[in-house]
């Protein structure tokens, strides 16, 4: 007996109404959630927050073929791993999947079954959730970590603001290059970011239309990484715009410097160092391709104003506009126009 058929004679008897010759045929249709309307179902989804509609597919297939013609709803993804874990992080829900080590367990953890400690733990958590969510799967970590990756990027209908990789091992790297070269994926988003370690992720660039800008973060040992093959890449040299962000204290090398489209972030105090603004401003005077060129940094609009006297003294301010500063590049008749905008310098081909 299903669970329908025991709550609606339940429900009889408990009225005393005892009559097992009833004609059912009478009542209306008994409706399951998976068989709502799909408008109704859509107003439900609707209401639901982005990370339970994603646990929402795995209840029935009814459901997964529902929610699989709808957008995630997620703005944002980074992923990260380490020998121990992998992390995924859906806007502002932090989902990680790991199997703790014996050292790791807390006193009542040492007394669980051997085999409930051999199960990876998915534990959910986030600005959202009221407490932490915990459940525990049987396979390998990784798997598990990329299936419910998959599941979101795989969607056609997914759209981005950001797709952040972080710190990864190589051994989870390609198996996310397997899984996404087995879906052929083409994952839609405004920005793409990449912590480079090594040039294995970068690989990944394949699996990504970029509608505005790919970032690029530099780790400590950049001077390891064949910078001038990274830049050449397909993806990177005919992105739209190239951020760079490298290590403290570092300016980016003049192979970087030169990209026609490039933003770089750098600290206050470097551009009180003379050499360090002679290098921006030859840059940006050599550059033969250069389209854009920004300098940005998290300080306030009065130090945009002093640097950009430092770097081009003698550009003419637009009367129109005080924001606005054009000069004329040298034994060239190309002119460039400068635009202070908040915490960033803007160089333009005009």
């Amino acid at each position: 007996m299903s669970y329908q058929e025991f709550e609606f004679w339940f429900m009889r008897f408990s009225r005393k109404e005892y009559d097992l010759n009833y004609d059912r045929s009478r009542d209306p249709v008994y409706r399951e959630f998976s068989n709502l309307p799909d408008g109704v179902l859509s107003q439900i989804v609707d209401k639901v927050n982005p990370v339970d509609r994603f646990v929402l597919q795995k209840v029935s297939k009814p459901l997964r073929q529902f929610l699989s013609a709808r957008n995630p709803g997620f703005q944002k993804i980074k992923i990260s791993s380490d020998e121990n874990r992998c992390t995924l992080i859906y806007d502002n829900t932090i989902i990680n999947y790991y199997i703790p080590t014996y050292n790791m367990y807390s006193f009542f953890d040492t007394e669980e079954p051997e085999e409930l400690r051999n199960l990876v733990r998915v534990n959910r958590s986030g600005s959202c959730e009221f407490m932490d969510k915990e459940a525990r799967i049987e396979g390998d970590t990784s798997k598990i970590a990329l299936h419910d990756l998959a599941m979101v990027v795989g969607n056609n209908k997914l759209r981005l603001e950001m797709f952040e990789f972080r710190s990864m091992t190589p051994e989870f790297m390609e198996l996310i290059h397997q899984t996404f070269m087995t879906q052929s994926l083409k994952i839609q988003t405004d920005k793409l970011k990449f912590f480079i370690q090594d040039l294995k992720v970068m690989e990944s660039l394949q699996f990504f239309d970029v509608k505005e800008e790919i970032i690029l973060e530099f780790w400590t040992n950049w001077k390891t990484l064949p910078i001038d093959k990274i830049i050449g890449l397909p993806g990177i040299k005919d992105a739209k715009m190239l951020k760079v962000i490298m290590p403290y204290a570092i300016i980016p090398p003049d192979s970087i410097l030169g990209l026609p489209r490039i933003t770089i972030v750098i600290q206050q105090y470097q551009l009180r160092k003379m050499e360090v603004v002679e290098k921006l401003r030859n840059a940006i005077l050599t550059s033969k391709s250069l389209e854009i060129f920004n300098i940005k940094w998290q300080y306030g609009r009065h130090e945009m104003d002093e640097t950009n006297k430092l770097l081009f003294p003698n550009a003419v301010e637009d009367s129109r506009n005080p924001n606005v500063f054009y000069f004329t590049v040298p034994d060239t008749e190309r002119t460039l126009e400068m635009r202070v905008v908040d915490h960033e310098l803007y160089f333009r081909r005009r």
